[in-house]
């Protein structure tokens, strides 16, 4: 390998976990929901813990694997929370671009409150 490669594959490299640290900062700033007080929560917490009562839900692949698809589901029926979750997971996976899909789900659902569309807004001005 050359210098020249080996350079920019160690940019390449660097800019990919800035990039990933901007949104988690960004995204960590969006509100916790109570179940209690919101059917989009509920929705959230009642699917995370009917994945926990799965078979082979010890098993942790499993378990995140039936959570991802289930936030996936609500968030593309509506449910903002579930998108502000995958925007979460998949920023912390480093994959920007999914990120970027599920914030502007947030951003155009109009059941979110205006301050996370707004967190949300600054995470895609910021990627």
């Amino acid at each position: 390998m050359n210098i020249r490669v080996c350079c920019i594959l160690a940019l390449s490299l660097t800019s990919i976990s800035a990039i990933a640290a901007d949104c988690r900062e960004i995204l960590s700033k969006l509100p916790s929901h109570n179940s209690d007080t919101s059917e989009f929560a509920m929705q959230v917490k009642n699917f995370t813990e009917g994945c926990k009562s799965r078979p082979n839900a010890e098993d942790p692949q499993v378990l995140n694997e039936c959570v991802t698809v289930g936030m996936r589901s609500l968030a593309v029926a509506g449910n903002y929370i579930a998108a502000e979750k995958m925007a979460i997971m998949e920023c912390k996976a480093g994959n920007e671009e999914i990120s970027r899909n599920w914030i502007g789900m947030i951003i155009n659902n109009r059941n979110a409150p205006q301050a996370e569309k707004d967190i949300a807004a600054q995470a895609i001005a910021n990627q």
